[in-house]
């Protein structure tokens, strides 16, 4: 028997800076990616090829409409912040998940970074879109 699929509006995505939850408007979408890197190798007098993987953090990406200027905020304060020489802000986000039997499913990528404000305005009659990418180093279960 099939079961029900996780549909998008049981899935939240929040972001927290260092004092406390950031605005950021409406989210379409969210993807995470682990970036790790795969490296083979042959050593010498075996048949096989053998092959280990590298941790090199996760890449995040955010698309939706523009409905504020809350993601333009988020550009602004990395932009303030790296202009005066300090580091960019690190961010928390926290992807929850709502199963149809009750179960809770969260993903935390701590010290995250958001770079890379895209702002898509094809014409009159479609929605501004806009686009923002992240890294975090690390993804741990909420």
């Amino acid at each position: 028997m099939s079961k029900d699929r996780v549909l998008g509006s049981s899935a939240t995505i929040q972001v927290y800076g260092t004092s406390g939850p950031v605005p950021y408007g409406e989210l379409d979408g969210f993807d995470a990616e682990p970036e790790h890197e795969l490296k083979k190798f042959h050593p010498l007098g075996q048949k096989e090829e053998h092959a280990q993987m590298i941790y090199k953090g996760w890449k995040l990406s955010f698309k939706g409409a523009k409905v504020n200027g809350d993601w333009d905020a988020i550009q602004a304060a990395q932009d303030a912040a790296l202009l005066a020489g300090k580091v960019a802000p690190k961010y928390r986000i926290v992807d929850t998940v709502i199963y149809d039997n009750g179960n809770v499913e969260t993903w935390v990528y701590d010290n995250a970074i958001l770079y890379g404000l895209k702002t898509n305005k094809d014409n009159a009659e479609e929605d501004v879109k806009q686009e923002m990418s992240g890294f975090a180093p690390k993804r741990t279960r909420g």
